[in-house]
Formats: C-alpha cells, structure tokens, sequence
C-alpha cells in the first residue's frame, strides 16, 4: 500500500512540474502575440517598420523624386561623370558651411547652409559650352556674318564655329531671283542681240548673286544648323593647317527658323526673322515663314530707315530678297497681320510681352531677364520666363579668364537678374539645351571689334 501511495505522489508532482512549464511557455508567447496585434493594428502613429526598413524605404522615395523628370537618366555612373564635366563638378556640390562668430570659450562653431543654389543641384541646367560635338542638326544658333563671298557667307558662331551659308540656303526671294538670272545669262549665250543687252544691263543694278548688296559684315542672323560633316578628305588643308576642320552648313530661310513657332506665341517684343518679299509704295512685305497659317508682315518705310542708314549708308531701300530681323510693333486680325521695325535701337532693347506657352517659341536673338539659380566654376545657371532653363559659359559672361565660382560671384550673384540673349536652341534631343550671353556687344546686337575692323 505504501509504494503505491509514493508513486501516486511521484505522478502529482511530475504533472504538477509540466503544469508549471505550460504556463511558463504561455507567458513568453504572450507578449510576441500582443506585438503582432500591435503591428496589425497600431496605436499613436506607428508604422509597423523596424528604424531600418523605414530608413531604406525614405531613401528610395527621395531617390525616385530626384529622378523623375528624366534630365539625368538611370544615373549611370558614366553619366554623373559627363554631368559633372559640364558643370564643373564631378561631385554633387556639398553644402557650404557658415561659421559663427566665436563664442565665451574661443570655439568657434558651425551650421550647415546650403546656399550654393536656389534649387537642387540635380533639377538645374549643367553648364553647357558649344562645340562642334554639341552641335546638333535642326538646332537654332545666333550667328553673325564675318565674311561674303561670291556664292555664300561666312558665319561667325560663339566659340570660334564658323558656318556656311550657300546663296540658295537665304531666302526662297533670293532663290527664285538667281533661278531667273541663271536663266537669263543662258538665253543670252544663245540670242546676242540689243535686247537681252539691255536686260544685262538692268540686272547688273540689282544682281542677286552679289551678296554685298544684301548683306554687311557684322551683321546678326539667326541660323538653322542643316549638314555636319568632318573634312577628314581634305588632305591638303590637313597638312598645311595641321589639324581637321569640319564644315558647318547653315541656312537663313525664314520657313525653317520659324517652322516651330507657335502662333499663339506671337506677341509685341517678339524678334523675328523675315525677307523682303516685294517693295510697296509705302514699305514692304515681310515673309516670315510661319506655317500655321499665313501671317501678313508689313514693314513701313520710316522703321527702315534707320537701319539702312546705320548699316547700309549707301543703299536707298531694302532689296528683294534681303533678311532682316525686325521686332513685332502691333499684331491685328487674330495675330494675322504683323506691323514690324527693324530700327537698330528699338530691336536691340525689345522683349517679349508675354510669356511663351511652349518651349519651341524660343529662338536665338531674343533679349530675356533671367534669374541665376546656380554659381558654378564654370559658368551660370538660369531661368527665363519662371519655366525655361538656360545656361551661360565663362566665355558667354565676358569672365573667360575667371578661376572658380568666387570670382563670377563678383560680378553674378545667386538670385540676380540679369539680362541674356539667347545664342542656341537644341530641341532635338532629350535633354533641351539653350545657351546664352551676357557680353554687352550681343545684348546691344553690335559686332566685334574684331570682325568690323
């Protein structure tokens, strides 16, 4: 009877310890349950997230903030190199620090203060300089004619490009008066009588292959690159030059500077390009070329007068087929009807009145105030009419000899406005590019010292 009793002690108290380790297991898996109830259903604004998850997850959210307007790509390490490149950083800019006057104790302390920039670093325009590389087909570059020969121009671009215009890239007036003269000199090869002498005689007053009588070094046009290629054949200038040269073609016709712009854009201030398509009693017919619909320009005499005796003292009017660039005076009809000044005065102080709705209204020549967003080694960043970006080189500010951001930073301060011009318009590509200057001989539309003499 006793050793039954023991054992059904020993069993009490086995059952009892296994009890006790039940209850102990409960408790531990307590609070792990009453942590996921807390996590399914959180109180006082909590996330759910550990410190690093929440961490990783802001980065990729700013990450993907910073990239979304495509201007700088997948961010490829080769990519930041040429951004760098471009805007004299290889790195982004690191924020400048302020020092504090010292204190009590002689330390001297210091906050960090970005302001290096009105915007990030990586939503501003890079610095770009124009060359032969950057240059791109279709784009709009403001030139200024530097030579004239018998059959074509020399342009003078920024960065020492040099372009050609042939006599049939000017103006479709001009192209259709060398056709008719080409025609002419062939039909008197044939016919030698007195009359085709007196149709010689006639022409050789207003001979369309003269370009002088149209045209006058110094002169400012805008231009449409059309061919880029390398004269890699040309041995002979290899060799006597010793480095390659590449041709630059340009055209002047008012159909392809003016084939983006957008009607409704058309406004007073506005600079735009025309020829001379006839000579009335009281001025001339303007072809701009705006394809939307056809825009009637009128130019009165008076508003050329100061032109042709500013530029072109010994002529008396404009010639069929000339180019100016004339600024708009007064828009009627539902912007059908233009009334135009070519007055060197007026046209080297015009701006546009209103603000351009699209980005293809930008065009070379056109005098903007833009604010600086960005000081950098090399150059400006900027902004125009409070949406377009532009940027503007060391030799564009006139500061070619300056050696870091300090040394613009005496003449160009964050959140200055200053008045630009616009020298090139690249629309092709991605990444839209326009480029300015500051130099007082473009804003007054004068020319170089150098090309004049």
């Amino acid at each position: 009877m006793a050793g039954k009793g023991d054992k059904t002690a020993s069993k009490g108290k086995h059952s009892a310890t296994k009890g006790e380790k039940a209850a102990k297991e409960e408790k531990k898996k307590a609070p792990r349950s009453a942590a996921v109830d807390a996590g399914d259903f959180p109180r006082g604004g909590s996330n759910g997230l550990t410190p690093l998850e929440f961490r990783e997850v802001s980065r990729q959210a700013e990450r993907e903030v910073l990239f979304s307007d495509g201007v700088t790509g997948g961010g490829s390490a080769g990519k930041k190199k040429r951004r760098g490149a471009d805007d004299g950083s290889e790195k982004k800019a690191p924020k400048k620090t302020k020092k504090k006057p010292a204190g009590n104790d002689g330390e001297s302390t210091s906050a960090d203060v970005d302001d290096g920039s009105l915007l990030d670093d990586d939503r501003l325009c890079p610095v770009q300089v124009l060359s032969f590389k950057r240059l791109t087909k279709g784009a709009l570059v403001l030139g200024c004619i530097s030579a004239i020969r018998d059959l074509e121009l020399l342009v003078s671009l920024p960065n020492g490009l040099v372009g050609v215009v042939p006599i049939t890239s000017i103006s479709t007036e001009l192209t259709a008066l060398v056709e008719k003269a080409a025609a002419s000199a062939e039909e008197s090869d044939d016919e030698d009588n007195d009359d085709a002498m007196d149709v010689d005689s006639d022409e050789r007053a207003d001979d369309p292959l003269d370009l002088k009588l149209r045209f006058f070094v110094g002169q400012y046009v805008k231009c449409v690159v059309s061919e880029l290629s390398d004269a890699h054949s040309a041995q002979a200038t290899k060799q006597k030059k010793g480095k390659n040269y590449s041709r630059i073609e340009l055209t002047l016709m008012p159909e392809e500077i003016n084939d983006r712009f957008d009607r409704d854009d058309m406004c007073e201030g506005l600079i735009v390009t025309a020829s001379v398509k006839s000579v009335e009693d009281r001025g001339y017919v303007l072809n701009t070329g705006i394809s939307s619909d056809r825009v009637a320009a009128f130019l009165p005499t008076g508003d050329a007068q100061a032109w042709l005796e500013r530029w072109m003292p010994h002529a008396t009017e404009l010639r069929v087929g000339q180019l100016v660039e004339a600024v708009v005076t007064k828009i009627t009809d539902d912007h059908r009807s233009l009334r135009l000044t070519i007055n060197p005065a007026v046209v080297a102080q015009a701006t546009a009145k209103d603000t351009f709705k699209t980005m293809a209204s930008v065009q070379p020549g056109q005098l903007v105030p833009a604010t600086v967003l960005k000081v950098w080694d090399r150059g400006l960043s900027l902004r125009f009419m409070g949406f377009y970006d532009c940027s503007a080189s060391l030799s564009g500010l006139g500061l070619a000899g300056a050696r870091d951001a300090s040394d613009i930073k005496k003449k160009y301060d964050l959140g200055d406005i200053v008045n630009v011009r616009v020298l090139y318009v690249s629309l092709t590509t991605a990444a839209k590019t326009v480029i300015v200057s500051t130099q007082p001989h473009v804003l007054a539309l004068q020319p170089r010292p150098a090309l004049t003499g």
